[in-house]
């Protein structure tokens, strides 16, 4: 097995196992068993008191009531987190020893060593100061709602117990999350130590990508940075990266290498001389991160920072470093107008055009909202808001700005996809593109999608005869999974 096949198959393990402390199936009966004995708990408690001496305590002397009643439930529990800490962390450092074993390095004592150290405590202390944060929330909401039921004059168990389970449930989700980053935490730990015993200054930024990977996992993911590097990089929520990598419920790792262990590492391994960029996120700009941007997301950056000179407000990046949506304040305006106005048919087309340039830019292209670019069907003295374009593409078989109207047939069948296509004919007899991408939210079964590419086949055909020489072409936009965009071909390809 390639060294890279062996990394592939260490990260899995890790992934694997960080999941496993979140998953929902695996904690099920924990969840289910903390529920009730604290319900159990509290309720037995309150059962035992005369309602006339509960309805004289003080406010903190009832939320120490609550405190000292759910603390064994509660310490229990967080015991139980703490054996799973240790026992997840061994299993992930022993792994991850016998990987580097593997590659001729001493890792002996490496694991006491890392243990002992400042950042270890740091990691310990942030755990217990989490746990206990989550302690207090849960005593002060049902402490509440207790007092709240005291003063009305009725204490309802059964709400009063619905209450704790609900609390007690948002705890222990909590505690999960938490424990799954000092798991990885401790681990990365190793890591760091191990790479400062054997002289490793460059790390692999490893582990699969999903719909919600973060930003700044996407930047840095298969890339290979220094240490130097790497420290100058900010999560935007956790720090530092170096320990928690993409922040919490991050699955990924840093897996120290040296690139010259293997010529992929050294393809991977990012220049010296790329230094940090900030990067704004959120609806608002409230918050920032910083990442080390390969060559294509500095690309990127700089085309988006020529975007928003003239006009382009809103950005929404594709997985692929390449790709992006850019939404001109043209097409943002007019959404929010057809919202306020009502305007059903306006809005669907402005959506439509959307539910297109998302997939079209995880494919890698650009992808640009622009009401003020006209298509084939405008005229000298059409208004700003009529007949324009539905998407400006650049990126694979479009070339720079082409001009693509989005279709979504209403139907899987030969009459829907031809009807999408021939409604784009104007009264001159002009339509509004040479490109057009039907966009497919829906998978169809083969059969019924080959009767259906009849229609797109039969409008270029037409055009063909109507029109020699005249550039149509047709894409059949697969993005009700990975996107794919598949070029309708006439005459048909001989097989």
């Amino acid at each position: 097995m390639n060294l890279l096949a062996l990394i592939a198959a260490l990260e899995a393990h890790v992934d694997q196992l960080l999941a496993s402390i979140v998953a929902a199936d695996a904690n099920a009966a924990r969840l289910a068993a903390l529920r009730r004995a604290a319900s159990k708990a509290l309720i037995d408690q309150l059962d035992a008191i005369d309602p006339g001496d509960l309805a004289q305590l003080s406010r903190r002397e009832l939320e120490q009531l609550v405190i000292d009643t759910l603390r064994p439930t509660l310490d229990g529990f967080r015991a139980d987190q703490a054996s799973l800490l240790t026992e997840r962390t061994v299993d992930l450092v022993t792994r991850t020893r016998d990987f580097y074993d593997g590659q001729g390095l001493d890792t002996a004592g490496i694991a006491e060593r890392a243990r002992r150290t400042e950042d270890a405590q740091k990691i310990g202390q942030l755990l217990r100061r989490r746990g206990d944060d989550g302690a207090d929330t849960l005593h002060r909401h049902i402490s509440d709602t207790l007092s709240d039921a005291i003063r009305r004059g009725h204490v309802d168990t059964r709400a009063i117990a619905e209450e704790v389970e609900t609390r007690a449930e948002q705890f222990a989700q909590h505690a999960f999350v938490e424990t799954q980053a000092a798991v990885s935490a401790y681990n990365q730990l190793y890591r760091n130590e191990l790479a400062d015993e054997a002289g490793l200054t460059h790390f692999l930024y490893f582990g699969s990508t999903s719909a919600n990977t973060r930003p700044f996992c996407r930047a840095h993911l298969d890339r290979v940075f220094s240490l130097e590097q790497i420290d100058q990089m900010d999560n935007g929520m956790l720090n530092p990266v170096r320990i928690y990598k993409g922040g919490y419920r991050c699955r990924h790792s840093w897996l120290p290498v040296d690139p010259e262990w293997d010529e992929d590492l050294r393809q991977r391994t990012t220049p010296a001389d790329i230094g940090p960029h900030v990067v704004t996120l959120g609806k608002e700009g409230d918050r920032t991160i910083t990442i080390i941007p390969s060559e294509a997301y500095r690309a990127r950056l700089s085309r988006q920072k020529e975007l928003r000179a003239d006009g382009y407000t809103q950005f929404i990046d594709a997985p692929d470093e390449r790709g992006f949506v850019a939404k001109h304040k043209t097409h943002i305006d007019a959404v929010a107008d057809a919202v306020d106005q009502n305007q059903e048919k306006v809005l669907d087309a402005l959506r439509r055009s959307e539910r297109a340039a998302k997939p079209l830019s995880q494919l890698g292209y650009e992808v640009r909202l622009d009401r003020r670019v006209k298509n084939r069907k405008a005229k000298p003295d059409t208004p700003d808001g009529e007949a324009d374009v539905d998407l400006i593409v650049t990126g694979g078989p479009f070339p720079k700005d082409s001009h693509v109207e989005a279709k979504q047939p209403d139907s899987f069948s030969r009459r829907a996809f031809e009807r999408v296509l021939s409604e784009s004919k104007g009264d001159s007899g002009v339509y509004q593109s040479f490109d057009y991408v039907i966009n497919l939210v829906q998978e169809m079964p083969d059969e019924t999608y080959a009767r259906a590419l009849g229609g797109a086949l039969s409008w270029l055909r037409r055009r063909a005869e109507e029109e020699p020489g005249a550039p149509y072409r047709v894409f059949i936009l697969h993005s009700y999974t990975a996107p794919h965009l598949e070029q309708v071909q006439w005459p048909p390809r001989k097989s």
